[in-house]
């Protein structure tokens, strides 16, 4: 009974550490906003990968106020996930351009794609439709996009695989034209 006591009290610490450290990565560290450019961001990322079958797509874009970091790793996980959706004769294209007050940043993959029932629980922390991983990527990438005032969303890629597509909004500065000198 003492040793069967003494491995729930371990285990009981164990999951409290756990739990600990889950609460930690989950708290965001706060934004640090400055005028950059997306699609600058987008190609020092997809820099990282250079195994991968990567097209880019990138529109010129009005600058937006974005936290680098947090950006570079909403990319890199998207990155990750689609590689790995994909396989490893898979092939990923991003996208970004400007309609209306926003841009859009597109990510999608030749994998299998997201069934509809999953698509918005993917986005809650713990849940994964994988056999790894503890579920958290995507709810810190939906956290960062709508830290910076942005959406996210997934749907059936073009070819076939899943499509995550990110809505970030134009700041009004960005948006006036320069005014001609006569």
């Amino acid at each position: 009974i003492e040793d069967c006591t003494e491995i729930v009290t371990e285990e009981g610490e164990s999951l409290r550490a756990l739990v600990h450290e889950f609460s930690d990565f989950a708290r965001m560290p706060s934004l640090f906003l400055k005028r950059d450019d997306l699609n600058h961001v987008t190609m020092d990322t997809v820099r990282l990968y250079p195994e991968a079958r990567i097209s880019l797509e990138l529109e010129d874009l009005p600058e937006l106020d974005l936290d680098i970091e947090q950006i570079r790793r909403v990319l890199i996980n998207l990155i990750e996930n689609s590689v790995e959706a994909a396989g490893e004769n898979g092939a990923l294209a991003i996208r970004t351009r400007s309609l209306n007050k926003t841009v859009k940043l597109q990510v999608s993959d030749s994998g299998p794609g997201v069934a509809e029932k999953d698509r918005e629980r993917i986005f809650q922390p713990y849940i994964s439709t994988k056999d790894s991983g503890m579920g958290l990527g995507l709810a810190v990438v939906r956290s960062i996009v709508e830290n910076h005032g942005g959406q996210i969303a997934v749907t059936d890629g073009p070819d076939g695989g899943a499509q995550f597509e990110i809505t970030l909004p134009i700041p009004e500065e960005s948006m006036k034209q320069p005014e001609v000198q006569p």
